[in-house]
């Protein structure tokens, strides 16, 4: 019986991928065995995704993503720290950066824990695509000229990136805008 168990186990070895040189990877749509689902694989992308029903439309109950992941009908703050290349970040926030930048905006970013450049420059993109709910209040209180990505996670845009992930946080948008002094 202890035989029949191994050699079992030893038949299942053997039924692996049909290309040795390419093992499957579960992040590689080509390396899947089986029809393709259609499903995201982007880095970072299930995290979101298990948050979201798969609608894209607006959540109207104001409880947002995070209420859809089974929350107890509330959501928290996504981000609660400001983020910026070249400062020592928490790399948790910085995954949950990432994470959200490859799915809101492809960026198809590694999920690092680090604030590199190619984060900086997806926050750039954000910011400048968001910049009516992110840029222009600065621009609107004086301490802009014109709308110009910081690649900087202040503010605007951490609150916008907190509002995306949970509706809840549309009406807790910053009234009083300080620059930073740090």
């Amino acid at each position: 019986s202890e035989d029949n168990d191994f050699m079992n186990k030893e038949d299942d070895v053997a039924e692996g991928p049909e290309n040795p040189e390419k093992p499957e990877d579960p992040e590689d749509p080509e390396t899947l065995e089986g029809p393709d689902t259609g499903e995201d694989t982007r880095p970072g992308g299930q995290f979101l995704r298990d948050m979201s029903t798969g609608d894209d439309s607006d959540d109207s109950d104001g409880e947002g993503l995070g209420a859809q992941a089974g929350f107890g009908g509330q959501c928290g703050e996504y981000l609660t720290d400001h983020l910026r290349r070249g400062w020592n970040n928490d790399q948790m926030e910085v995954m949950k950066l990432q994470t959200f930048l490859n799915v809101f905006t492809d960026a198809n970013l590694p999920l690092t824990g680090t604030f590199d450049r190619a984060t900086e420059q997806a926050v750039d993109s954000f910011q400048m695509q968001y910049s009516n709910d992110i840029l222009n209040p600065w621009v609107n209180e004086g301490f802009m000229d014109a709308p110009e990505s910081t690649g900087f996670v202040y503010l605007m845009t951490r609150w916008k990136i907190n509002s995306m992930v949970c509706n809840a946080f549309l009406d807790q948008r910053p009234e009083a805008l300080t620059p930073y002094s740090g």
